[in-house]
């Protein structure tokens, strides 16, 4: 049994823009760190310019049917469990660092609304999953697959144009601590 999140990758497209932007001011024949400072000050740019349009916090619905994301801000955090916690699984180590740049993610887990929607627009391949008798409607949909979750972004890039995708590991960590170390 899995639920389904979803998040946006990157914020480029939030903007209008299918890709990063070409660094500005680049000089061709330019000493090599000229050429680097230019690139990392056409960067910052950007990266000031996205975070003023999609601010860390802000709420967003692509359409009436696709699921409410809010923008997660840039940062750098401590993944992982130390290996003296109580309680801790093998897989939770070793604890590293890990900088992530800002995305959008799912305020709440794919509803069986959401999904039903999927169905009804031709995607999601058809797929109905029994909700095992806890109910549908507004509850996070149930008894789906990696494979029906990516049946499912493909459908909502598809829908809106974005590019959606399932989080990675580090984001939904990093989203689901919020900021705290625990």
């Amino acid at each position: 049994m899995a639920v389904v999140a979803v998040a946006v990758a990157g914020l480029a497209w939030l903007a209008g823009c299918d890709a990063a932007p070409e660094p500005a001011g680049t000089v061709a024949g330019a000493p090599e760190a000229e050429r680097r400072r230019a690139e990392e000050a056409a960067a910052e740019a950007e990266r000031k310019r996205l975070a003023e349009l999609w601010p860390p916090g802000r709420v967003f619905r692509d359409c009436d049917s696709c699921p409410e994301m809010v923008v997660i801000p840039a940062g750098t955090f401590q993944m992982g469990s130390p290996a003296s916690e109580e309680g801790r699984d093998d897989d939770e180590g070793p604890r590293r660092r890990v900088t992530l740049r800002s995305f959008a993610m799912g305020v709440k887990e794919v509803t069986f609304d959401e999904w039903d929607a999927c169905v009804r627009g031709g995607g999601c391949n058809g797929y109905r999953p029994d909700d095992a008798g806890w109910g549908q409607g507004a509850r996070p949909v149930i008894n789906v697959s990696w494979d029906d979750a990516q049946a499912y972004v493909s459908w909502l890039s598809e829908t809106t144009g974005a590019r959606y995708r399932l989080p990675s590991e580090s984001e939904w960590e990093y989203a689901a601590r919020a900021g705290t170390t625990t």
